[in-house]
């Protein structure tokens, strides 16, 4: 046989790379076991591989399952995504279900306030204030909204900017919504937060809407972050991903408005 014809190990491992981007493309979340069974070697070559493809940015792994990463998105943030992926989709859809159509919202950090504003893409005549880059760049895909985005330094690896400059802009505007998540209810209905950059910036957004939506997993009841940001009589509508504990249960429906669980 002309060697020439018999692809060489890089070429190999080039199509393999390509093989794999289009396999995790299509089904957004695949197995390491699954992508050496469709390519036909072993695992641990699919693992060399990924390895190589997270590296340069183009896939990311958690929990033995290959996901695709966002054009331009951080990669930190991005396997923050994955984590709770399901109920943190659930809690974004109940708050798609209250906010009407030219609502003006300010919306907080992390993950699941990414989801929080993915599900709101299509609706109609928002006015959004945001400090993510991300959460702007959504809305900016699909040009139903108009899109504050706040200045000042950005945080690394996070895509949001922090400091008095975003503080003081978001200060300016008075919403319906303030919409964020926490790290911890304590038993006395404390929120909290485990960065303490971002603490000072959630005050302020808790006094700029006239309505404030809480959007948490059940996990975080009973959690403890290290800064204090406010407590449960901030909020007018807690959407919990699951049936609270019976004293948790009673501590949020005296404490809010509503309390709405997302499970379904």
């Amino acid at each position: 046989m002309d060697k020439s014809s018999t692809p060489s190990r890089v070429q190999q491992q080039i199509e393999r790379h390509a093989a794999i981007l289009a396999i995790v493309a299509e089904a957004r979340k695949v197995s390491l076991a699954a992508l050496a069974k469709q390519l036909g070697v072993s695992q641990e070559t699919i693992r060399r591989d990924v390895r190589d493809l997270e590296k340069q940015g183009r896939v990311a792994k958690a929990h033995g399952l290959v996901t695709t990463m966002e054009a331009g998105m951080e990669p930190g943030f991005q396997l923050r995504l994955r984590h709770q992926e399901v109920a943190k989709r659930r809690l974004a859809k109940a708050l798609a279900q209250r906010v009407r159509q030219n609502d003006s919202l300010v919306f907080g950090t992390g993950s699941t306030i990414y989801y929080a504003a993915k599900a709101l893409r299509t609706h109609n005549g928002l006015f959004v204030v945001t400090n993510s880059v991300e959460i702007a760049r959504l809305f900016t895909a699909h040009p139903r909204a108009r899109v504050m985005l706040a200045g000042g330094e950005l945080l690394s690896g996070e895509g949001v900017a922090l400091g008095s400059e975003a503080i003081a802009y978001i200060s300016q505007f008075s919403v319906e919504w303030s919409v964020l998540s926490v790290d911890g209810i304590g038993a006395d209905g404390t929120l909290s937060i485990g960065p303490h950059a971002h603490a000072d910036y959630l005050r302020a957004l808790l006094k700029r809407g006239r309505r404030v939506a809480l959007l948490v997993t059940v996990d975080k009841f009973g959690q403890r972050g290290l800064v204090e940001i406010g407590t449960l009589r901030d909020v007018s509508l807690l959407i919990v991903s699951a049936e609270l504990p019976p004293e948790f249960a009673k501590l949020c429906h005296a404490a809010c408005d509503e309390v709405i669980v997302a499970d379904g």
